[in-house]
């Protein structure tokens, strides 16, 4: 029942931040312009049920092409914590983000993707986990707090590519859901 209605809930939030702003123009004087850096970091926490969660922080540099277009490096760190014990692993990728034209001065919706792959593992347990890549698409909104920074809330589809062993068990090409926030720094 939880998976349901947490799905309806980011159909919603991608849904009501992303349709009405389509077409319209953005302000000049608010958005960053090309050649200038994005630094975000974010985070997202998932509870499995019982004493299982994982929680997942992330980072991305990102480079404006032009202020609707921006592509970059990112960094992830997982932290598991289960009945069988706890483990954390990080991954490296690559994304891309396209901001929505809007005639807000400090909301802009975005949409975006990326791919990101293992790079290791520190077992602090005896349990095995391993996945090959995860390909994610990403809708969100910023709030702009002056012209340098601002708050994010992203809505997210996550798909894992190839085998993921993990301490519920191991499955193939396995489909997740959810949200994460965080904060960016333009300079």
């Amino acid at each position: 029942m939880r998976r349901p209605v947490f799905m309806v809930f980011a159909a919603a939030v991608t849904i009501g931040t992303v349709l009405p702003a389509a077409g319209q123009e953005s302000p000049k004087q608010v958005w960053p312009q090309p050649g200038r850096l994005e630094l975000s970091l974010g985070g997202s926490l998932t509870s499995y049920g019982d004493n299982n969660s994982s929680l997942r922080l992330a980072g991305d540099l990102g480079f404006m092409l032009s202020p609707r277009h921006e592509a970059g490096p990112t960094l992830n760190l997982q932290i598991w914590n289960s009945d069988l014990g706890k483990y954390a692993w990080g991954s490296i990728g690559v994304f891309y983000r396209y901001n929505i034209p809007t005639r807000s001065r400090h909301l802009i919706p975005f949409g975006g993707v990326r791919v990101v792959w293992p790079v290791g593992v520190v077992w602090l347990s005896g349990y095995d986990q391993e996945w090959d890549a995860e390909a994610r698409a990403e809708f969100g909104i910023r709030y702009l707090v002056g012209g340098r920074f601002s708050l994010d809330l992203t809505t997210f589809y996550r798909r894992t590519l190839g085998s993921l062993c993990e301490w519920s068990g191991c499955s193939e090409d396995e489909d997740r859901f959810g949200f994460a926030i965080g904060v960016s720094v333009f300079f």
